[in-house]
C-alpha cells in the first residue's frame, strides 16, 4: 500500500516501476503487455510490465482445440488445495479428438512454463494424465503424471526455436479436469 491509498495492482511474475510525473491528465494504455497509468490526482506515473503472455491468449492453428471451463471462483486440486480462478482443462478419454491444440510461437518465446494439478473433483479417478509438447508431430517434452495424490506438476519448457507448440492431453479412459497455474510464454 503506498502512501496514498492506492494499491499497486499484483501480476504473478510482474515487474513494476513507479515514476513521478507531472502529467495533469488522467489517461491509461496497454500495448505489448504493457500497462501505464497516470493520474492528476497523485501526480504518480505507474508502469506494470508484464514479461509473459499466456499461450492460450494466442490463435490455435487447428480445429482440435483444447477444451476449456473457466471457474469464476477458486478450485480445489486433488490434495484440497485452492487454486485461483483461471483455466481449467478438459481431457476426456473417450473424445479424445478435443484434447490438443496448436499455437503459432514463430521463435518469438524463450520459455513456456506453469503449473497444472488435478480438479478436487477428480480425487478418485484411478488413471493418470499428463500433458505433451509437440513440434511437427513429434514429441520434445512431457510433464510428470498427474494423478490425485500429486499436488501439481510445474513445467518448463525451452521453445526458443520452435515455430509452432502442439499441447497434447493424454491419459487413461476417464474425463478429467486440469487446474493450471498458466501456461506463460516469456
Amino acid at each position: 500500500m503506498s502512501g496514498n491509498g492506492l494499491k499497486k495492482a499484483e501480476y504473478p511474475e510482474s515487474q513494476s516501476v513507479i515514476q513521478q510525473g507531472t502529467s495533469g491528465e488522467v489517461s491509461s494504455s496497454e500495448s505489448d503487455g504493457d500497462i501505464d497509468d497516470r493520474t492528476s490526482v497523485t501526480g504518480e506515473t505507474i508502469k506494470i510490465q508484464t514479461p509473459y503472455e499466456d499461450i492460450f491468449e494466442l490463435s490455435c492453428l487447428n480445429e482440435g482445440k483444447l477444451d476449456f471451463i473457466f471457474p469464476s471462483k477458486n478450485v480445489k486440486d486433488a490434495m484440497g488445495n485452492m487454486y485461483p480462478a483461471g483455466y481449467m482443462l478438459m481431457y476426456d478419454g473417450k473424445q479424445n479428438s478435443r484434447s490438443e491444440a496448436t499455437y503459432p510461437l514463430n521463435q518469438k518465446y524463450s520459455t513456456l512454463s506453469g503449473e497444472i494439478a488435478l480438479c478436487y473433483d477428480d480425487k478418485d479417478i484411478d488413471e493418470a494424465v499428463w500433458v505433451e509438447f509437440l513440434e511437427k508431430g513429434k514429441i520434445i517434452s512431457k510433464t510428470d503424471k498427474i494423478s490425485s495424490d500429486i499436488r501439481s506438476v510445474s513445467f518448463a519448457l525451452d521453445v526458443s526455436q520452435i515455430s509452432e507448440l502442439t499441447i497434447h492431453l493424454n491419459g487413461g479412459s476417464d474425463v478429467a479436469y486440469l487446474l493450471t497455474q498458466g501456461f506463460y510464454l516469456e
